[in-house]
């Protein structure tokens, strides 16, 4: 869900939403950056491959698992498990919605970050205090994207909306 749902939400608001679509596009870039970056300063291991904890890989266990044994895992970086780039990403995702449908019935979006947490961590690819982090690289990026809005990011003219 974590890819699909993101995208979707991306082309929906881009097509119906354009302002709020331009708002969600640059919070998710500033997260998933902030993310990354934190994830190669300070790689830390989800609890799915500390034996210490006693969590088990369900992916592992009961398949499918996405990933391969973390040395020959080119494709992914098995230690960025904070924060939680899953519960931002879905965090974001359901505010944007929650912002861009206004009905009562728009405010269920709110179930996506709480499932998707619960199942990460359930799952081991995450620690509670994962999906905390995520909530407060969140607010960091929106001050920080807020903070730069006031003196350096003006509107663009009409005709340059892209």
């Amino acid at each position: 869900m974590h890819f699909p749902a993101t995208a979707a939400c991306l082309l929906w608001l881009y097509l119906r939403h354009p302002a709020q679509y331009r708002r969600t596009r640059s919070i998710l870039a500033w997260l998933t950056a902030a993310g990354l970056a934190l994830h190669l300063l300070f790689p830390l291991a989800p609890p799915r491959l500390a034996a210490v904890t006693g969590l088990i890989d369900t992916g592992t266990r009961y398949g499918p698992s996405v990933y391969g044994p973390p040395s020959t895992d080119t494709l992914s970086n098995q230690f960025a498990a904070m924060p939680s780039l899953h519960v931002g990403w879905a965090i974001v995702v359901a505010a944007a919605l929650i912002a861009a449908t206004p009905s009562p019935l728009g405010r269920l979006w709110a179930a996506h970050p709480v499932i998707t947490t619960v199942v990460v961590v359930g799952t081991g690819n995450h620690y509670w205090l994962d999906a905390g982090a995520a909530v407060t690289l969140i607010l960091v990026t929106v001050a920080v994207q807020r903070g730069l809005g006031r003196v350096a990011w003006r509107p663009l003219p009409r005709a340059c909306t892209w």
